[in-house]
């Protein structure tokens, strides 16, 4: 009788596991406040992440999708990108500030809750396997970040 108490208590925390699981790592950057939601176009949920890295170029490329909540409106939407190798840790600056209205983003953004896609490419001999991480700024205007995250996984075909 215990077994089928057991088992039958086991079903719904492995629901709830399976709904929470995701093929990559998220750390928030230290006093910024996280994304509301992270997804990355090339790690489907309950999957390895595939079709990252490129064998031509031995680059990896990404799409890192960031839902964020804003409580005032702005005009101009300031984004970085960069990553580093998990196995040395050096910080590698992949895109400079830049103004994401129009690009990445319709401008201007109202409060609320809104979602940005940014395509990630990493050109530096990445290894088949190698873990990685991606980092996704989102300044304010005064040069404080409003959101700020890095998404880890492995740069698998």
């Amino acid at each position: 009788m215990i077994r089928y108490l057991f088992l039958i208590a086991l079903i719904p925390a492995t629901v709830f596991a399976t709904l929470w699981y995701r093929p990559f790592w998220v750390v928030n950057c230290k006093g910024v406040n996280g994304p509301l939601d992270i997804s990355v176009d090339e790690c489907p949920p309950y999957n390895i992440c595939y079709r990252i890295w490129k064998s031509d170029t031995k680059s990896a490329r990404v799409h890192v999708n960031f839902k964020f909540s804003l409580d005032r409106e702005y005009t101009k939407l300031p984004i970085s990108t960069d990553y580093y190798r998990y196995s040395d840790g050096k910080v590698v600056q992949l895109l400079p500030e830049t103004d994401a209205c129009g690009t990445f983003i319709k401008c201007p953004l109202k409060p609320g809750t809104h979602t940005i896609k940014v395509p990630v490419t990493i050109r530096d001999k990445v290894e088949w396997g190698e873990f990685l991480y991606v980092g996704l700024h989102i300044n304010g205007t005064s040069n404080d970040r409003l959101v700020c995250a890095y998404v880890g996984f492995y740069a698998n075909r």
